[in-house]
């Protein structure tokens, strides 16, 4: 994915090179920058948060993201993506407790892994987004081909579904060959 450097939101840089986050003081600070910073976003743009170098608990990961991701996943934000990027294996499995606790999901690379969705999500969903983020894009025949769905709305219900939680951005509508339309969807993260 091509991301200019002004999509990035880097913690410990932010944070004077800070690394470890134990509580909801601790990044008290960052949550009205990283808001700010995804507002100001184009739509169709991702915000990749960089974790790099960072140790952070689950307290400090709800007071950094719940709000976010809530605006994210309510529409608030539509066309816009957050990828919670460069994360540990402990880092990941903190902000997972986090998310499920709260019920919430959000795509992120862990180890650098290709991206996948923490969180509180359906697996059915979770292999979706992780189909689509390895191709270009996507659309509901995609799925429904792939995953051999008997319909393709249930195809369009999975895909709809991500884009509501900000996972996939939708493109379109395009022509179908022989009539109808139909619509283009497009991982926030490859």
């Amino acid at each position: 994915m091509n991301t200019r450097a002004e999509d990035i939101f880097a913690i410990r840089e932010l944070a004077a090179n800070r690394t470890t986050f134990m509580d909801e003081e601790d990044v008290a600070g960052l949550e009205p920058k990283l808001w700010s910073q995804l507002k100001q976003l184009r739509e169709g743009a991702t915000l990749r948060v960089s974790f790099a170098g960072v140790k952070m608990a689950s307290g400090a990961a709800r007071k950094l993201l719940d709000r976010v991701l809530r605006r994210i996943q309510s529409g608030e934000l539509r066309g816009r993506g957050l990828v919670l990027d460069d994360l540990s294996r402990s880092v990941s499995y903190n902000i997972r407790v986090m998310l499920l606790s709260e019920k919430l999901c959000a795509v992120a690379r862990v180890d650098g892994a290709p991206p996948t969705l923490l969180g509180d999500v359906e697996e059915a969903l979770k292999s979706t987004f992780e189909f689509v983020a390895t191709r270009d894009d996507a659309t509901a025949r995609d799925i429904q081909d792939h995953f051999k769905l008997n319909t393709v709305a249930a195809a369009t219900n999975r895909l709809a579904r991500l884009q509501r939680i900000g996972a996939l951005r939708r493109d379109g509508p395009r022509p179908l060959e022989g009539g109808g339309i139909e619509y283009v969807f497009q991982a926030v993260a490859r």
